[in-house]
């Protein structure tokens, strides 16, 4: 068993990049593009990137996608982000969403967990 079969989120951290490393091998000119794109949006701006993840967070709560709420987890704490900030952010997305984000928030405090922010 690997180290990361007993942490769901590095499991999906590590489904993720497989994903991606998989669809780059059969479309790789898409996936060129949507990644120059991808982290296009992510660079600082008017907006800060920190706060693109966390934005990018709320939304993958109430998009019910447990890939990306770790990978948002993730790369809100490598922009910076606070376990507070990420649980608020949490909490804003539980507001615009209603009772089914706040249980999809589940996933936010177990990637914390895991994480060793919680």
């Amino acid at each position: 068993m690997s180290e990361h079969e007993e942490n769901e989120t590095m499991k999906k951290l590590d489904e993720v990049n497989d994903t991606m490393q998989t669809l780059g091998k059969y479309f790789p000119d898409i996936m060129k593009s949507f990644l120059t794109y991808f982290q296009g949006v992510d660079k600082p701006g008017t907006i800060d990137t920190k706060t693109k993840k966390l934005i990018s967070l709320a939304i993958s709560i109430n998009e019910k996608c447990s890939w990306c709420v770790a990978y948002y987890v993730n790369k809100a704490i490598e922009a910076g982000a606070t376990k507070e900030e990420i649980l608020e952010t949490s909490m804003v997305a539980m507001k615009m969403g209603g009772g089914p984000s706040l249980m999809h928030i589940r996933w936010v405090l177990d990637a914390l967990g895991e994480l060793g922010k919680l």
